[in-house]
């Protein structure tokens, strides 16, 4: 079973789900905050809000929450002009990953 199957096809189920992870997000879950953005953006189980994505995704990124980050760019990207003088550059991103990821050990 898929997220979609369980948003779309079941909202006596989904709205326990997301009352469950606005719940968590207000205690500081940022795995709930990242999951709650994406609810927002992609309309699953509530009603799609691009601002609110936004909010749920920058605050679990700005907690250090990597996918929120990385959610948060491809929105903004989504939304930038495609010229490349507007175009940021994921190669920074990816050392911020492997510098991260280094720390762990």
């Amino acid at each position: 079973i898929t997220a979609t199957q369980i948003f779309a096809d079941n909202s006596s189920i989904a709205d326990p789900l997301i009352n469950i992870l606005i719940d968590a997000s207000n205690r500081g879950s940022i795995i709930a905050q990242v999951a709650l953005g994406s609810c927002y953006e992609n309309g699953f189980g509530i009603q799609k809000s691009l601002s609110n994505a936004v909010k749920y995704y920058r605050i679990s990124g700005q907690r250090g929450n990597q996918l929120a980050y990385l959610s948060l760019r491809r929105l903004y990207n989504s939304i930038r002009p495609q010229e490349k003088e507007f175009q940021v550059p994921y190669s920074h991103v990816w050392s911020y990953l492997e510098f991260s990821c280094l720390d762990l050990f």
